[in-house]
């Protein structure tokens, strides 16, 4: 097997076993892998809260996430709520029921794990990682993943963050940025 078929290969295999690890934590709730997905977004990112961002978030079609919403909301872990500048756009909220349920609902045992390897391989297996993403972005594998380089405030020529006014080496690149703009949406 050439390098690269082994690293699919691994990435492979992790999707498995992260699969395995989410289905641990979401079934004694009831839940999917994906209803835990769209619980933990909307805690770490409860201002893209939307059905779209989720959507595009976890590369699911619209009414997949309808419908685990919907399910969601009937288990009384999500509320709907009507944006006040657009009345036909709807926010999506954590119930309290929801937000005790969030620390059984962590992958931190995963985080344990990788904190277990020296610095400098976390280092280098994120920045692969993240470049792996924008190259999956680039050649049309996968829609949108919120990473600086696909964010209309991002200068990819210069590394640069037009938004924080900063150069962003690639140790700074945000795997999910609360500011990233769509570059569709640009000028």
């Amino acid at each position: 097997m050439t390098t690269p078929e082994q690293i699919v290969a691994a990435l492979e295999r992790m999707s498995y076993l992260l699969r395995q690890v989410e289905w641990d934590l979401a079934y004694p709730d009831r839940l999917t892998p994906l209803q835990r997905q769209i619980l933990w977004y909307l805690y770490a990112y409860p201002d893209r809260a939307r059905a779209t961002h989720l959507s595009r978030y976890l590369g699911v079609k619209k009414p997949t996430i309808s419908i685990a919403l919907a399910l969601l909301e009937r288990k009384g872990y999500v509320r709907r709520e009507t944006d006040p500048r657009d009345r036909r756009s709807h926010r999506l909220r954590l119930t309290e029921k929801a937000q005790t349920l969030m620390p059984r609902l962590s992958l931190e045992k995963l985080v344990k794990a990788v904190s277990t390897l020296p610095e400098a391989d976390q280092q280098r297996i994120r920045e692969g990682l993240y470049l792996l993403l924008e190259g999956l972005v680039e050649r049309g594998v996968i829609q949108e993943a919120y990473l600086c380089a696909t964010c209309g405030h991002f200068d990819r020529g210069r590394g640069y963050c037009n938004l924080l006014q900063k150069p962003l080496p690639l140790a700074e690149r945000r795997l999910l940025c609360r500011e990233h703009s769509l570059l569709a949406s640009k000028g």
